[in-house]
């Protein structure tokens, strides 16, 4: 079955084992110990699409079990998250090596205005500098309206879904496949067999779709958790793309 390479889980991993370390200083008592907290993601998150440039990773103070539980087929919630969760997303900076930003939803009913959830945001200049709280004088601009796309996932940007390692979501016995997950695709160059069915699965919490540079094939959209395949005949190079984020794009090489 075709995987991701490993090399980039093991530099994520890596990466985390650095930047987790101590607590960071200067958040309050209920974030202290957020990076011990159950993780959303399985790789690193890379948007190119988002202009807050940088990896991430998000966690939650929600178990697996409870995650599990509300995520239904399709990547759509049976329920709504309830009151009392938190979702931090923390925005790295690799090249100095700490956590920069640390975007935080919590659910409160009470809330109306912003859907149920609060938002905060927390940032940092320097590894040495504790967190300061940022101001957010209007939350239903700078926040809520970016996050009403996610509909589906009660407004979460990364569900428990997104885990490219949930055992449920594999397809069995595909010896050749590419994996759409974190708006790239997996692995990026695949050398099949003329007569080689692939399967393209959709990992990521948005629609994607798979298009042929010569329009051989088109997917239409793939929606979470969706598969398309195709069967490659004849020898030769097919680049592909995305056509919803123009920056994903892909190689199937047929070898005679």
């Amino acid at each position: 079955m075709t995987r991701w390479s490993p090399v980039p889980a093991v530099a994520a991993v890596l990466l985390w084992v650095v930047l987790a370390g101590a607590a960071p200083a200067g958040l309050p008592p209920r974030l202290a110990d957020y990076q011990s907290w159950t993780k959303m993601n399985a790789r690193l998150m890379d948007d190119p699409s988002n202009p807050r440039a940088g990896p991430k990773n998000t966690f939650t103070n929600l178990g697996p079990e409870t995650l599990r539980s509300l995520v239904a087929e399709g990547g759509r919630l049976r329920a709504a998250f309830p009151d009392g969760t938190i979702i931090a997303r923390e925005t790295l900076d690799v090249a100095a090596g700490f956590v920069r930003v640390l975007f935080v939803m919590e659910r409160d009913r009470r809330a109306a205005r912003t859907r149920g959830w609060k938002f905060s945001a927390f940032t940092r200049q320097a590894a040495d500098q504790a967190f300061q709280e940022g101001a957010i004088p209007d939350p239903v601009a700078r926040c809520l309206n970016c996050h009403l796309q996610m509909g589906a996932t009660d407004l979460v940007f990364t569900p428990w879904l997104n885990r490219a390692d949930l055992p449920s979501a594999r397809t069995p016995s595909v010896p050749d496949r590419v994996e759409m997950f974190n708006y790239r695709f997996g692995p990026q160059t695949l050398r099949v067999r003329p007569g080689a069915s692939v399967v393209f699965v959709n990992y990521d919490a948005v629609v994607h779709d798979v298009k042929a540079a010569d329009r051989a094939f088109e997917s239409g959209n793939i929606p979470v958790l969706g598969r398309f395949f195709h069967t490659f005949e004849r020898a030769g190079t097919v680049d592909y793309f995305c056509a919803v984020h123009l920056e994903m794009r892909g190689r199937i090489i047929v070898e005679p």
